[in-house]
Formats: C-alpha cells, structure tokens, sequence
C-alpha cells in the first residue's frame, strides 16, 4: 500500500490440509505468502506489515513453537520487517479485498417460462416480465381477470397466474434487492403492493417457510430442537462417578482434570501429552490411591476412544460414559472447572504451571462451595488445613460424613426445580437440519436435510441424512439436540406425503 491506497494485490485459496490450520499458523502462512510474492521489491528493504492479529506478533517473540511455526518463522526472519498490530475495523483495505465477489444466484427456470422469468445476471435485474404474465392465464381466469389486474383496498395490482405464483414467490424471495431471504411478517406487505391473488398469505407463508437456504443459514429460534434441561441424578456416594477431560495449556503442556460429580473433590495431572497412555498412566495413580470409580464420564477426545483405554475400564470394570460430539454441557461440571483453571493460569501467569495447577487444586478441595455444603475434601479424605488453623474431627466418628450424604442425597435444593413429566422425545422421522459446527460465520450455518431414525437417550439421538426424495443415505451418525433444528412445518408435511405415497405404491406391487 501507499498512502492508504493498494497498490497490489495477491492471493490464493487454502489448501485441504491449510484449511484446518490454526488462526496463528493461518496469520504466518498469510505473511510468508506475501512475502514470496513481493519479495522482489521489498527483500533488504524496511517494510511495514500491518495485521488485525496480536498472535502475529506474539509469534515472532516467542521461542518454543510447533514445527510448522518454527519454519515460518525462520522465512520471515529473513526480510527486515515492522509488523504493526491495527484494530480489525481501521484493517479496511485488506478486509475489502478479501471479500467475495456479491453475485445473484437464483432459482434456475425452465425455458418453458423463459418469456416470463428471464435468467437474471446481477441484482440490478428485475426478475419477471411482467407484461407476458396474461399469456399463462387459464379461461377461468381470463373471464375474473382479463387484463392480468386486481383491485385491492383502492390500488391496482398484478394478478399473478396460478402457474407462475411458485416461482413468482421464489424469485422474489432470492432476489437481493427485492425479497432478500426475509420472512412473511417483514416482507409480505411490500410483496403484496406489486401482487396479489386469493389465498396469497398461505401460499407466501407455504413458500417462504420452506426455502432451504434459509433453514440453512439462519438460526429459527422457534424450530430448535427441544433439549431437555434438567439436573443430573445425584451419584449414590462419593468417588462413584468421576468427569474426565483435557485442558490444552500449551504445545507441551497438558492438564488432565478429575472431578467426583458428588464431592465436587479434584484430581489434576499436568502431563506432557493427550495420548491414552499417559491418560492410562494417570489415572491408574489416583485409582490405586483413592479407590476405582463406577463410572467414568468424557467427552470424546482421541484419548478416551482410543481402544487401550476401553480396555482400561473393562479390566477394572468401570463404566464409560462419553457425551455426544459438540455438547459441552453433556459434560458441563468439568468444563466449568476448566475456566477456573483458565482464569488462574492468567491470574499468575509469571508463576510456574505445575505450581499454579497444584495451588488451584489444593485451594478447590479445602473450600466451602457455594451449591453445596461442606468442602470436598470432607467427602473424600479427613486431612486438616494447616493455613487455617482448621482443628481435626474424624468425620466418619463425628457422623459429619453422614450429615453431608444426607445433605446432599436427600435434602439437595436442585431436584425440586424441574418439574416432573417434562421430558419430550423428537419423534422419529421428524426432518431436522444440523449445525455445522466447523463453519466460517460467513458459511452455512445448518448441514441437511437429516431424519430422526433413533432415540438413544436424554437429547441424544440417532440421524442419518437423507435426498431430495427424502430417501436415506450415508450412515447414521450420533448428535445431541442441542445442534438440531426442526425443519418447517411443510417439509414434514410432505416428507409424510411422500412416504406414505411410497407404501401405498409398495403395498399395490
């Protein structure tokens, strides 16, 4: 750039593998691209680079990087630069320039309409020719509305066919400048100042309610998929069910997290990797110590579907239990104490990790907590606390264990605040779309369409995608609903037609 203004411009598509890149190391292969494009004019020279991303910088001062990193980093070291940070909304120029190309893209039309729906290049085009529209008259229509017009409320409108009004009502939905994919309550008033005919609030409602790209990429809030939201049964007794999970602290370092869903007490492991067998190797140390769990609860990290650790739990007969994919809350009381973890680590971010960790831990397990009574240590162990002068009671001799049990089993405040016989099921067969998790905010928000084949328990179902013709294909694969969103009345409407057109067709054969 020179004085504000661009000057060149390059750029290039990511790669399969580039694309699953970190924002960090996607910033660093951004840089070097633009260095091995400009090269020629720039090597030896002072250059400034400005960036929206702080990581960029960071990148260039920190010393223990990732392979990929180090090797951007040693190209990038080799030109005489002055990278800058700017603030994403001052970083207009390279914003604009990264920009899609805004193109229309219309609902095709066969040429048997061609007269009526031209093929529309750009916005700026009006998608219907208007003056054609009393060609596709019926004799019944052409006796009501000879001139292609209706009267309503004091104002002439266009009377549109029968034949036309589908695709009158699509087109008009798509186009930018018209419709723009809004709903019936914003954008049917302005639809009918231009068109009218009977019944036209049903067939907009019809119409619009079942285009697929906006179900795609808008959020629908009334076709959620109902979830569940209830309080997790309280395990019998202590250490009877533990949530497992990793926290990524750096590149070499890792923290394996503990947490006994009925004390509340923690277990942390700073370990050096993720693998199974380290997660193995952890766990073994605490069970021999502490006692062997009934029920182990993750998510499904690489770690915990690995085969060695299925066969950990089944040599010491511990239950696995792993949450469906992208349900944080499915494993909530463990990822809440991760932001603990979290807001420590920056807390007393100049302090060592495994000081921080074991601090974290120790203060956890000798502390009152506010959603139950007693710490968490007097659950599990009859340790005193040496900084607060706290005086040693046998808990199980003074019968505070068992004043805490039945605190916290019978006595607990959470179980009187859902209401029973709420539990609802999405039937099986409903047609529903899923949120694609890994998209850009700029990409399609839901994946589908997908049918409901299975219930397996709580919000967690069984799906499998499905054709135009509503006919399944894949393999299933397992969601919770906390992703899924309901399809439109009027898809399930004629996903229904449609079967039962099909086993009325197999039962004649």
């Amino acid at each position: 750039m020179q004085q504000g203004r661009p000057i060149a411009f390059a750029s290039r598509t990511l790669k399969k593998s580039e694309a699953m890149y970190a924002p960090v190391q996607l910033e660093a292969l951004g840089l070097v691209f633009a260095l091995k494009q400009f090269s020629p004019y720039i090597y030896g020279k002072r250059t400034t680079v400005l960036t929206d991303q702080s990581s960029l910088i960071s990148l260039m001062e920190k010393r223990d990087v990732s392979n990929i990193l180090d090797r951007y980093k040693n190209y990038i070291m080799g030109f005489d630069l002055n990278i800058k940070y700017i603030k994403g909304s001052d970083n207009t120029v390279a914003d604009y320039l990264s920009r899609k190309v805004f193109s229309i893209n219309l609902t095709s039309t066969t040429d048997d309409f061609a007269d009526v729906f031209p093929k529309v290049q750009n916005y700026f085009q009006y998608p219907f020719i208007i003056k054609n529209f009393n060609k596709y008259l019926s004799d019944k229509e052409k006796e009501t509305y000879p001139n292609c017009t209706i009267t309503m409320r004091g104002k002439v409108r266009i009377y549109v066919p029968q034949k036309l009004r589908f695709m009158t009502l699509t087109l008009w939905h798509e186009h930018p400048l018209l419709g723009n994919h809004a709903g019936f309550d914003k954008e049917s008033l302005k639809f009918k100042d231009t068109f009218h005919w009977p019944a036209i609030d049903n067939d907009i409602r019809r119409i619009w309610s079942s285009c697929q790209q906006c179900i795609q990429n808008k959020p629908h809030g009334p076709l959620q998929a109902t979830v569940n939201v209830k309080t997790l049964p309280i395990p019998p007794h202590p250490w009877h069910t533990l949530s497992l999970d990793h926290l990524v602290i750096n590149e070499n370092s890792y923290v394996l997290v503990l947490i006994d869903e009925f004390s509340k007490f923690v277990r942390l492991h700073h370990v050096a990797n993720m693998g199974a067998l380290t997660t193995i190797r952890e766990l073994t140390n605490t069970f021999f110590l502490l006692g062997f769990p009934n029920t182990l609860k993750t998510d499904n990290g690489s770690a915990f579907i690995a085969d060695t650790f299925k066969s950990f739990c089944k040599t010491f007969d511990i239950t696995h239990y792993q949450v469906s994919a992208y349900n944080h809350q499915g494993n909530a009381i463990v990822e809440r104490f991760n932001r603990t973890i979290r807001e420590s680590i920056r807390l007393y971010n100049n302090n060592n990790i495994l000081d921080i960790i074991n601090s974290i831990q120790y203060v956890h397990n000798f502390s009152y907590m506010t959603n139950q009574d007693g710490k968490p240590k007097e659950y599990i162990l009859s340790t005193i606390d040496r900084y607060t002068n706290e005086n040693y009671t046998n808990i199980e001799l003074s019968g505070r264990r068992s004043l805490l049990d039945y605190i916290k089993t019978h006595l607990h405040k959470s179980d009187k605040t859902t209401p029973p016989n709420e539990f609802k099921i999405i039937p099986r067969d409903t047609i529903v779309f899923k949120k694609n998790v890994s998209a850009h905010k700029n990409d399609k928000q839901f994946l589908g369409p997908f049918k409901i084949v299975e219930h397996l328990h709580g919000d967690t179902y069984m799906i499998v995608k499905i054709t135009n013709s509503k006919r399944p294909t894949g393999l299933p694969e397992k969601v919770n609903a906390r992703i899924l969103k309901l399809a439109p009345k009027i898809i399930q409407e004629q996903s229904q037609h449609l079967e039962d057109t099909s086993s009325s067709t197999t039962d004649t054969t």
